[in-house]
């Protein structure tokens, strides 16, 4: 019974993923979902080959998967860890370095702009807002991976986000448990972090939009800009 639940969920997610944009459009390239919000998103993680696939973790502002994920392993790590850490961009206030007020990834940075192309790039916080605020989440199995089911309110079109959870040094954590999603904005008043989407099991259907640190490896789901 569940390899038949799973296999259903399957050609549910991609049934959604073939389906006309809510304008009319046809989806850009194979692989975007029109769930009818700003953006189209991926069906799988950068770096996976199915929904159900973990894909590459990525430090926030890095462009490729490493073996380890540390502070001063970070690309932009200049000293120091914690509190006293010092960086050499994204920087918005002067205990962490010197102020150059960037706090959305240039185009170079984005690792998802990099990989795909033109019309590809990193959700921003506000994106993954609007995908937690108008989809109704799941949490369910696909292929034998525990995630959620993310189905649009203002379309048929789902996709599924594993709980792919994050690295710290060379350890997976939260695997199973969390689903971790970089987005493409700094922290609001911690500039040390940037803004994810985090679901945390406990907290039942809330799912926050907030700070993890720059250094730790996470999964990017891309999104399609039309604009």
């Amino acid at each position: 019974m569940n390899k038949i639940v799973s296999m259903a969920l399957v050609l549910f997610i991609l049934a959604g993923c073939s389906k006309e944009d809510s304008d009319g459009r046809e989806p850009p390239v194979v692989g975007s979902v029109d769930l009818g919000l700003s953006v189209d998103w991926a069906e799988c993680n950068l770096g996976a080959e199915n929904a159900w696939d973990y894909g590459n973790y990525y430090a926030w502002g890095e462009t490729t998967p490493k073996s380890g994920y540390t502070w001063n392993s970070y690309v932009f790590w200049i000293s120091g860890s914690l509190s006293d850490v010092k960086l050499r961009k994204y920087v918005t206030a002067n205990a962490y370095g010197n102020i150059d007020g960037l706090a959305q990834l240039d185009s170079d940075d984005d690792v998802a702009r990099k990989s795909l192309g033109k019309g590809w790039r990193m959700p921003t916080d506000v994106e993954l807002a609007e995908l937690r605020d108008n989809c109704d989440w799941t949490l369910t199995t696909l292929n034998g991976v525990r995630g959620y089911q993310v189905k649009s309110r203002k379309s048929d079109a789902s996709i599924f986000l594993p709980a792919a959870g994050d690295m710290i040094g060379n350890t997976l954590d939260h695997e199973g448990r969390e689903c971790r999603y970089w987005s493409s904005k700094v922290h609001y008043t911690m500039c040390t972090n940037a803004m994810a989407l985090v679901s945390e099991n406990h907290l039942g259907n809330v799912i926050p939009i907030t700070g993890l640190a720059r250094y730790v490896g996470c999964p990017v789901r891309p999104v399609y800009d039309y604009r």
